[in-house]
């Protein structure tokens, strides 16, 4: 069924953009612990992203990797000191 309005258009169409986005990091993240195999900035970039899951509607317990990679980088002192910015 089509959405009604404009709004409901772009939250359904980004709602399945970004569980796909997910889906393409979990992919990654089954295979090696970190996006670039080791930890890069590409993990400090995409890390706020995936720590507003709840916020945008999503559980990770279905994307494995994602769920393992988010637990292990909350763990790291610099990510929980960046995410307490601004307090």
């Amino acid at each position: 069924m089509a959405p009604k309005t404009a709004v409901e258009y772009g939250q359904k169409r980004y709602s399945e953009e970004m569980l796909r986005l997910i889906g393409v990091l979990d992919f990654r993240l089954r295979e090696y612990e970190y996006l670039a195999k080791t930890y890069t900035v590409a993990d400090m970039a995409a890390y706020p992203w995936i720590a507003r899951h709840e916020a945008f509607g999503f559980t990770l317990e279905d994307f494995v990797g994602v769920k393992n990679w988010f637990n292990r980088l909350s763990k790291r002192s610099a990510i929980v000191r960046g995410m307490g910015v601004p307090s």
